[in-house]
């Protein structure tokens, strides 16, 4: 298990992720703060990624929680056939478009933790 914390920079986003087997199942968790008084903004940007990530080739699961009991905090599960669609997910336009938005409302960087699923 590999903790990154993305900086919402391009050189974060294309930060290698160190993985012994890249055909595997890529599964991740990222958790956002929001900034006090814009969590609704922030959510609205994060639902926004909903629809076109899951439609991306490669998505078997793309999905955001909120954290029980804390209003400001926001977590996407994510399952990827393999790092190399998870890595066209972090290049599409969708998901570049929405970094600024992102770190706008958000307090800190989002917390990511990177998993290999092995079935």
């Amino acid at each position: 298990m590999v903790l990154w914390e993305i900086m919402f920079s391009e050189s974060s986003l294309n930060k290698k992720m160190e993985f012994k087997n890249d055909s595997l199942k890529t599964v991740l968790t990222a958790k956002f703060k929001a900034l006090k008084g814009f969590e609704k903004e922030l959510e609205k940007v994060l639902k926004s990624l909903l629809l076109p990530t899951r439609n991306e080739k490669g998505c078997i699961l793309y999905n955001l929680h909120k954290v029980a009991g804390q209003e400001d905090e926001f977590l996407f599960y994510e399952i990827w056939e393999d790092r190399d669609s998870l890595q066209k997910h972090q290049n599409s336009d969708h998901f570049i478009n929405a970094l600024p938005e992102i770190k706008k409302f958000s307090s800190q960087p989002a917390e990511v933790v990177f998993m290999i699923l092995s079935d």
